[in-house]
C-alpha cells in the first residue's frame, strides 16, 4: 500500500502515509525489542550459576529388574566402579534423579516452631557420593559418610529453603520424620539433619525453590541413573569408549546416556521455540519496513525534486540534503517510539512473570532496538537522497 504512488501523493494521503509509516515503525520496534529480550533471558538460564556444577555430567540410565530382585540389584552396583576405571572418569554417583528431572515427592513431618506438620517436599534418593560430585556448596554440618552404617537409613541433608520455612535455629539438632499409614499416629521413620546445603535449582527456572531432603538411596533397590563426571577432552571418544565398556559388562541392556546440560536444556524449549519466532518474524518486519522506507523515500524525493535541485544550484552541501530527506523519518521514528516502548516493557514483563527467576531487563536492550532501527531508516533513506542530490540540478529545475 506504501509504495502506490496514489497514496503517497496529495496532503490527505501524506497523512495516511504518515501514519502507515509510523505504525511499521512501531511494530519493527516491538519486535525488535521482544527478540532482544527473549534472547536475553535465554542466554541469562544457561550460563546463570544454578547452585551445581552442570558440565560434563553424563547420566547414564540404569537397567530396571523388579524390586524383589535383589541379586539383579546387586549385580548392577559394579557397574559404577568398572566405568570408572576410564582414565577420562574423575568421578561416580548413583541417583534416583537429577536436577531438571522429575524426581519424587514426599508427604514428610518436621518440626516446626507452631509444631509437627505435615509437608510435601521434592526428594533426592542418592549415595553418598552426590553431593560432592555435582558440587553443591555445604553450609553447615557434613555430607554422607559412607562409612558410617547410620547414614544409610537415618540420616537426611537439608537445603537452605527448608531452614527458612520450618523456622529452624539450629538445623543439625533437628529430625525429618517419615510418616507411617493413616492408620498409624507413629512415624515410620526418625531421621536426623546432618548438614545443609546451599540452595540449587532441581527444577526449572520457572519454579521457585522449595524445601528438599536428600536421602541415601536403600540398598534393597537400584538407582535410576548412573552419574559419571568427565574429564575435559574428546567427547565423541569418551562416549564410544564408555559404550564399548558398558556393552562388555551389560551386553542385554541398551546404552541410554544424555549430558546433564542437554537434559536441562530440554526443560526451555518453548522458550528456544519463541526466540525463533520472534527472531523470524523481526526479520520480516524489518525487511517489510526497509521496503516501505525505499517507497516512501522515492516518492518524498521525487515530490521535493525541485526543492532539492534550487538547493544544489544555491552551494548546498549533499550532506545537509540528505540530513533533510532523514529529518521526517526520524520523527516517524521516535512517535513510533513512544508506542512501541510502553507496550514491550509491559508484554516483556508479563512474560517474564513466567519465570521464578529470570534477568532484568537493561535499558540498554531497548537503546539496542531503536539503534537498530534507525541505522535501518537512516541507510534505507540515504541511499534515495543521494540519488536525488547527485541528479542533474538542471533537469530538476525543468521538473513539474
Amino acid at each position: 500500500l506504501l509504495l502506490k504512488e496514489g497514496v503517497a501523493s496529495g496532503a490527505g494521503k501524506g497523512r495516511v502515509r504518515k501514519v502507515l509509516m509510523g505504525a511499521q515503525f512501531a511494530i519493527a520496534l516491538f519486535m525488535v525489542v521482544g527478540t532482544l529480550a527473549v534472547f536475553a533471558q535465554l542466554h541469562w538460564m544457561r550460563t546463570t550459576d544454578l547452585g551445581f556444577r552442570k558440565e560434563n555430567l553424563l547420566s547414564i540410565t540404569m537397567p530396571q529388574p523388579p524390586g524383589e530382585d535383589t541379586l539383579a540389584w546387586d549385580a548392577l552396583r559394579p557397574l559404577k566402579e568398572e566405568l570408572q576405571r576410564e582414565s577420562f572418569v574423575t568421578g561416580a554417583t548413583f541417583t534416583q534423579s537429577l536436577p531438571g528431572q522429575s524426581g519424587g515427592r514426599w508427604v514428610l513431618q518436621v518440626n516446626t516452631p507452631e509444631g509437627r506438620i505435615d509437608k510435601p517436599m521434592p526428594i533426592l534418593g542418592t549415595d553418598a557420593d552426590f553431593p560432592a560430585l555435582l558440587g553443591i556448596e555445604l553450609v553447615a554440618g557434613r555430607y554422607f559418610d559412607p562409612d558410617l552404617p547410620s547414614d544409610e537409613s537415618g540420616s537426611v541433608i537439608v537445603n537452605e529453603s527448608a531452614v527458612k520455612a520450618f523456622g529452624w535455629k539450629d538445623p543439625l539438632a533437628e529430625k525429618v520424620y517419615v510418616p507411617n499409614d493413616t492408620q498409624s499416629p507413629e512415624p515410620q521413620q526418625e531421621l536426623t539433619v546432618i548438614g545443609v546445603v546451599k540452595d540449587f535449582h532441581y527444577a526449572s527456572l520457572h519454579t521457585p525453590i522449595e524445601p528438599i531432603c536428600l536421602f541415601r538411596s536403600n540398598k534393597r533397590y537400584g538407582p535410576r541413573q548412573l552419574v559419571l563426571r568427565l574429564a575435559p577432552g574428546d567427547v565423541g571418544a569418551q562416549l564410544a569408549s564408555l559404550q564399548k565398556r558398558w556393552n562388555t559388562l551389560r551386553p542385554n541392556d541398551d546404552w541410554e546416556a544424555i549430558f546433564l546440560t542437554d537434559s536441562i536444556a530440554q526443560l526451555y524449549q518453548a522458550e528456544d521455540k519463541l526466540f525463533r519466532v520472534f527472531t523470524a518474524f523481526a526479520v520480516l518486519t524489518i525487511l517489510l519496513t526497509v521496503m516501505g522506507l525505499y517507497g516512501l523515500a522515492y516518492f518524498t524525493a521525487k515530490q521535493r525534486t525541485r526543492e532539492i535541485g534550487i538547493r544544489r544550484v544555491m552551494g548546498a552541501p549533499l550532506i545537509d540534503i540528505v540530513r533533510r530527506m532523514n529529518r521526517e523519518f526520524v520523527v516517524l521514528l521516535g512517535f513510533a517510539l513512544l508506542v512501541a516502548f510502553p507496550l514491550a516493557f509491559y508484554a516483556i514483563g508479563r512474560w517474564l512473570e513466567t519465570f521464578a527467576y529470570h534477568t532484568d531487563i537493561s535499558p540498554l536492550l531497548y537503546a539496542s532496538a531503536l539503534l537498530i532501527t534507525l541505522l535501518v531508516t537512516v541507510l534505507t533513506v540515504s541511499v534515495q537522497a543521494y540519488r536525488a542530490a547527485v541528479a542533474d540540478p538542471v533537469k530538476a529545475l525543468r521538473y513539474e
